[in-house]
């Protein structure tokens, strides 16, 4: 997703420069009521530009977990 689309365009560049090798997608307990998918994104450079802070920023690795919802699709 780091292209707005789940493919990259042909010469596109990433949304905000986030490479996907810097983004994890893990499925946790697929196909159960308890289904979950983690999105990790790790190493990611900030790059601030304002007039008191012009500098590139590394912040600690982010994780985020939510549920998923099939709306009632077996599938």
């Amino acid at each position: 997703m780091s292209y707005n689309s789940a493919t990259a365009p042909p010469g596109g560049a990433a949304l905000f420069g986030l490479d996907p090798s810097l983004v994890q997608v893990t499925l946790h307990d697929g196909g159960t009521a308890n289904a979950r998918i983690e999105v990790s994104v790790s190493a990611f450079t900030m790059h601030f530009v304002s007039p008191w802070l012009m500098r590139d920023f590394t912040p600690h690795p982010f994780r985020a977990v939510a549920p998923v919802e099939s709306a009632g699709n077996a599938e």
